[in-house]
This record gives structure tokens, sequence and C-alpha cells, in this order.
């Protein structure tokens, strides 16, 4: 059930009239889906800092999260 999961992500999908998502991969990895008990944390930058979000997926079993460092807009 995974595997099919896994190549319907691959395939854009249509959110609204005009806006289009597709699922990225995780980073280093194929994979669009993880398989295993995992969660998702925000933290922001420190105060002064470049007021950007660190956003760190944890799966069980994996020693280090994937991590995203979302960058403010404009």
């Amino acid at each position: 059930a995974l595997s099919f999961v896994e190549q319907a992500c691959q395939l854009p999908e249509t959110i609204d009239r005009g806006i289009t998502g597709t699922m990225m991969a995780f980073p280093t990895s194929t994979q669009h889906m993880i398989g295993r008990r995992n969660y998702l944390t925000l933290h922001p930058d420190a105060p002064g800092g470049d007021n950007r979000y660190w956003a760190n997926w944890w799966a069980e079993d994996v020693a280090y999260p994937y991590t995203k460092v979302i960058h403010p807009v404009g």
C-alpha cells in the first residue's frame, strides 16, 4: 500500500482554481512518505536572527531529523 501512495505523491494535485501542489521528496531521499511513526517540530530563529523557521521532521529509528529552513518572504 505504501508503494502505491508513494507513486501517487509524485503527481501534481489541483488544490484550487489555478493552484497546484506537488509533494516534495525528503532531503537526501527519494521518499515522499515515511512508513514509521514521525512528527514535525517548528522552531523560529532566536530573537535578532534572520526571522526564519526551522522545520524538523523526526522519524522513529532515524538519528537526525529531515530539516528544511523556511526563509521570510520579501
